[in-house]
């Protein structure tokens, strides 16, 4: 991740006008505006790029297309969380 090191310029009577970044980061920032591929999204588990982001986006498509989801209800629903905190506590060896 790009570590921006900036410093605010004053105006005489000490309120921030303007911030100066190093070069090279400004350039870095520009590089990321014109190619936007080049963007890193960040998730709770690291680091994803745009292009595989719009790959996993695609089998979703494909499941869907294909019909290989499940609808669920408010109780549907309610049951899948149980199932999946039943199991997590199984797991941890925690008793339900």
């Amino acid at each position: 991740m790009l570590e921006i090191r900036e410093r605010y310029v004053l105006d005489a009577t000490g309120v921030p006008i303007a911030i100066q970044i190093p070069i090279d980061q400004f350039e870095i920032l520009l590089e990321m505006l014109h190619d936007r591929d080049a963007v890193t999204l960040v998730a709770e588990d690291g680091d994803w790029m745009v292009e595989e982001l719009r790959e996993e986006v695609a089998i979703g498509l494909k499941a869907l297309d294909e019909g290989r989801y499940a609808d669920y209800d408010a109780e549907g629903l309610q049951g899948l969380f149980d199932g999946i905190k039943l199991r997590g506590r199984s797991q941890c060896g925690i008793e339900a």
